[in-house]
Formats: C-alpha cells, structure tokens, sequence
C-alpha cells in the first residue's frame, strides 16, 4: 500500500521518487562513459568497462580512487567518451538536503574506500541514485564488477592498489 502512494521510494532524508515535480524537484540523470574501446563488442552482450556519474541541479557527481566523491560539468568526465545518458527521476529535495546526502556517503565512499570490484564509481552512483530517487542504476552499468567479484579473492590486494592508482589517473 505504502509503495502504491509513493512511500517505498522514499529515503531517510525526504528525497523521493514517487511523486511530481515541487519547487525543489530535480531531474536525476546517469551519465555512463566508456573506459575501453571493446564496449563498442561488449556493450551488445551486456557488459563492459564503465564509468558512471549522477547529475543532479547542474552538477555530475561521481567518486574515485584517492579523490573520493566530487563534482564536475554534467557529460564533462575527463578522459572517457560518454556512452549515454539516462533518466532516472525527479529529487524533491533542496540543496541542503542534497550536500546532507552526499556528506552522508562519503562515509562508505571516501578515496582510500576505492576497490574496482567492491567500491566503485557505479557502486557510488547506484547509492546515490537509491538515496535520490528509490531506484538504482542499471544493472548492466557494473555487471563487469559484479563478474570480478567472484574472483576478487585472487588478487592480492597490492593489485588492487596499482588499479586503483591508474583509475584515478585515467578518471
């Protein structure tokens, strides 16, 4: 009944997908960038290596290795070639709320968090997107992060570290 009315979308800051516009209303928006060329193949059996970023009231943001969450231009991520662009739905909330939510996350999403498999951009941009809207990205979005999990065990985290610092540099 409460996810007929529009309840269940609803996070503990008051944001929300169930409704119409208010005066605060913002359109949520994924960016998805491709980091390797091969998603032009990959990308038809729905997978591939992705970036993704959240714009919300004119600012895309998006999280990192060492720098953790920050904001840039909305289709503006340097060094990676926008995919496509997909609406997600409307935040209700004003500007204070937002930085309350951001700030919230970077809790779970601070620089030295960054993991390719476990702790990611699309892993960042999915939280965000469930907190702003009651919805997460697409699933294919982190499908190749998903697949690595099952072998993430294997890699010495020393890899991971030398990952994380070439992601940071290509992002």
């Amino acid at each position: 009944l409460f996810r007929a009315w529009g309840f269940g979308a609803m996070s503990r800051y008051g944001g929300g997908g169930g409704g119409g516009r208010t005066a605060f209303g913002q359109s949520v928006v994924l960016h998805v960038y491709d980091l390797s060329p091969a998603n032009d193949f990959l990308g038809g059996v729905g997978i591939g290596a992705y970036h993704s970023g959240l714009e919300v009231a004119g600012e895309e943001y998006t999280f990192a290795a060492q720098a953790g969450i920050f904001t840039h231009g909305p289709k503006q991520a340097p060094g990676v070639r926008l995919r496509e662009s997909i609406q997600l739905g409307t935040f209700e909330g004003g500007p204070i709320t937002l930085r309350g939510i951001v700030e919230d996350l970077k809790k779970d999403f601070s620089g030295s968090h960054y993991n390719i498999v476990r702790c990611n951009c699309n892993h960042f941009a999915d939280a965000l997107a469930r907190t702003l809207v009651g919805r997460g990205i697409p699933d294919y979005v982190n499908r190749l992060a998903w697949f690595g999990s099952f072998v993430s065990c294997l890699v010495p985290d020393e890899a991971s570290g030398q990952v994380r610092l070439s992601l940071s540099l290509s992002l």
